[in-house]
């Protein structure tokens, strides 16, 4: 399962231009967030700044919309998680 969700994301992410966004959110079940964290491009690892762990699959897209906005009022300045803050969220997994 994971190897074919590997299969289809990456060649849909490596579309993406990194000059398009400064903010990355991701949203992943607990046992995939470190798959799909290893699968993003090294610019893209650079802009991620929260990770949202659980499993959205029957989630509306606006209620996930509302989770990133509510995350951003409840913070004065977001900024990207440092190379260091990235390793130590994913240390030992």
């Amino acid at each position: 399962v994971i190897d074919a969700f590997l299969k289809e994301f990456i060649p849909q992410i490596e579309k993406i231009s990194v000059d398009d966004f400064t903010h990355v959110f991701v949203f992943a079940p607990d046992y995939m967030k470190n798959y799909v964290s290893e699968a993003l491009p090294q610019q893209i690892k650079e802009k991620v700044v929260e990770v949202f762990e659980g499993n959205y699959v029957k989630t509306n897209s606006e209620d996930l919309l509302k989770k990133v906005q509510d995350r951003l009022e409840n913070l004065e300045e977001l900024e990207p998680m440092s190379q260091e803050a990235y390793k130590l969220l994913h240390k030992g997994e």
